[in-house]
């Protein structure tokens, strides 16, 4: 800053190979916008009410960015999207994981096989919770995606979480069956609750073709805990229309 004909005059340095001239002519905006909204608003101004943002900028983000409304088809289930895009190019590459790929297609037929084992054999519909306490894997999506074909919900757990939490959580969503990739101890289940591993190859190799379409937007999609105020988890309930 230097004093120059009865007032202030300052300029700004700064590294180009950091900074582009755009950005701080745009800081340069916001000081003095800043130094304005101090003189004109007083000493007694209050922090919160000091501007630094010209009324086009603002506006660009109160507005401008928060404009994110889009059509979507609100009259179909998350998991008939994904088969849509997996008839349209089954042979894309759908998951990468580990070093390996799975296409639409498989991906499509292997949670088609386990959709049908858990309607058909664990009762799997509308609204109805099963946990799946996996690892990050392909059987991971394959288990998500099967539960949702299924018609039912997922109810996701860390196989790290304390085994006093995951029975917790199981005990607490009412779910009767629970997706495993991982070895796990049957104890720390609840009465009732019992395991599909998804590392068994057996569970693919039934029918493969596309269920038939039970639930609405309005069904459970998935579970999600929280840690809770309490410290006891906190299940949030979602929709697919959500």
């Amino acid at each position: 800053f230097v004093e120059a004909d009865g007032g202030l005059s300052c300029w700004l340095e700064y590294n180009a190979d950091l900074f582009e001239r755009s950005t701080v002519e745009r800081w340069a905006g916001h000081f003095k916008m800043l130094v304005s909204s101090v003189v004109e608003g007083g000493l007694d101004q209050k922090v919160g009410e000091v501007e630094i943002l010209p009324a086009s900028e603002r506006s660009l983000l109160l507005e401008g960015f928060n404009d994110t409304a889009a059509d979507y088809p609100g009259d179909k289930l998350v998991h008939e999207l994904f088969e849509e895009q997996a008839r349209r190019d089954p042979d894309a590459v759908a998951l990468v994981f580990g070093g390996g790929e799975m296409s639409y297609g498989e991906l499509d037929a292997r949670s088609n096989a386990l959709a049908r084992r858990l309607r058909e054999e664990r009762g799997v519909g509308p609204d109805v919770l099963v946990g799946m306490l996996v690892e990050r894997s392909f059987e991971m999506v394959v288990g998500i995606l099967g539960i949702l074909k299924a018609g039912g919900a997922y109810v996701p757990m860390d196989p790290s979480y304390p085994a006093e939490r995951i029975r917790y959580m199981l005990e607490d969503c009412g779910a009767d069956a629970v997706l495993v990739n991982v070895d796990i101890d049957e104890g720390l289940l609840p009465g009732g609750c019992s395991t599909l591993d998804l590392r068994d190859e057996r569970i693919y190799d039934a029918d493969t073709s596309g269920l038939e379409r039970i639930g609405s937007p309005s069904d459970l999609i998935y579970c999600i805990y929280t840690s809770g105020s309490t410290g006891r988890p906190k299940g949030v309930l979602i929709e697919h229309r959500n």
